[in-house]
This record gives C-alpha cells, sequence and structure tokens, in this order.
C-alpha cells in the first residue's frame, strides 16, 4: 500500500485526505482473506515527518470456532502512525533500542507493515459466525445449529463437575 506523500510536502501541516488498497496476507487458520484491505485516511507533513491517520478495512471469510462454517466477516482497524524521512532519524539512545520507527524514502510511504500490524491488534481471538451458535457435539460431531443431537449429555467429563458438590438447592 504505497501512499505518495508529496502533495502533503509541499503543504506541511495541512490535512490532506487519502484512500489506499493493499493486498495483505494475513496468516491465521480461521481468516480467509478474499478482498484487498482498503485504508481511508487524512495525512499531514511535520517537517520531514509524516503522520498518518485513518481506518483499514480488510473483508474476508472466517471459519467459526464453534461451527467450523465459513462466513463473510469484515476486520476494522484504526491506524495512528508517524512516519520519519530515513535519515533524519537521529541515533537512538541504548534505552530506545526496542522502539522501532517507521522510515520512508522519497515521495513514498508503504503502509503495509503498519496497516498489517494494525488488522492483527484488532482481529477477534476467535471467529463466531453468530453468538449464539450452539457448535458442533463432542460425541457424535453433528452441527448442533441444524439439528439437535440425542447424544447423552455425561457432565462427569467436564472438569468442572466436582464443584457441583459445592452447590446446595438453598
Amino acid at each position: 500500500m504505497a501512499l505518495d506523500v508529496s502533495r502533503a510536502l509541499r503543504e506541511p501541516g495541512e490535512m490532506i485526505p487519502f484512500e489506499a488498497t493493499a493486498d495483505i496476507e494475513l496468516e491465521r487458520d480461521d481468516f480467509i482473506e478474499n478482498g484487498p484491505a482498503t485504508m481511508r485516511g487524512q495525512m499531514t507533513a511535520i517537517g520531514e515527518s509524516i503522520a498518518v491517520m485513518g481506518k483499514i478495512t480488510l473483508p474476508g471469510k472466517a471459519r467459526c470456532a464453534r461451527c467450523l462454517e465459513e462466513f463473510p466477516t469484515e476486520i476494522f482497524a484504526r491506524l495512528e502512525e508517524t512516519f520519519v524521512r530515513k535519515g533524519n532519524l537521529q541515533e537512538q539512545s541504548e534505552d530506545d533500542e526496542g522502539d522501532e520507527a517507521m522510515l520512508y524514502e522519497g515521495e513514498a510511504i508503504e503502509l503495509d507493515r503498519a496497516a498489517e500490524a494494525a488488522l492483527y491488534l484488532n482481529m477477534p481471538m476467535r471467529f463466531l459466525c453468530k453468538t449464539s451458535c450452539k457448535g458442533l457435539c463432542p460425541i457424535c460431531g453433528k452441527d448442533r445449529n441444524q439439528s439437535p443431537c440425542t447424544c447423552p449429555n455425561n457432565d462427569d467429563d467436564n472438569p468442572f463437575s466436582a464443584l457441583r458438590s459445592l452447590l446446595t438447592d438453598e
């Protein structure tokens, strides 16, 4: 996702709107991407640095963690990053070794790495096709959303079943 920043560099301090698209590969077994990521936002030049603020949208398909069915979804992320022109970055002190500045050269900024990081941080821990998804039966594997399962409910296999003895009817 290359962003042309030549106009921002010519007009420092001005908020310049932009829109960019890119193919971003997120490596997760439960997320299958369909379309390119789009980013809409604003950029501002602050000296030789460029501040980028915007919203990233990545459409795709995900696999439900309960029933394993694929369903369409979108991941949204906000990006607020400052890019520093390569060569203008002062020497980092030993205390700042872990800090990594986003660098750019010329009049274009590559947003792929920053956009990918923002999308990863905003992905859910697990995808659900719907919050009321009943999932698969652990005994026969039947999808409980399509039809009820007739397997016996064996609560003794539950690791928390020993706690039931602490409950009283009172």
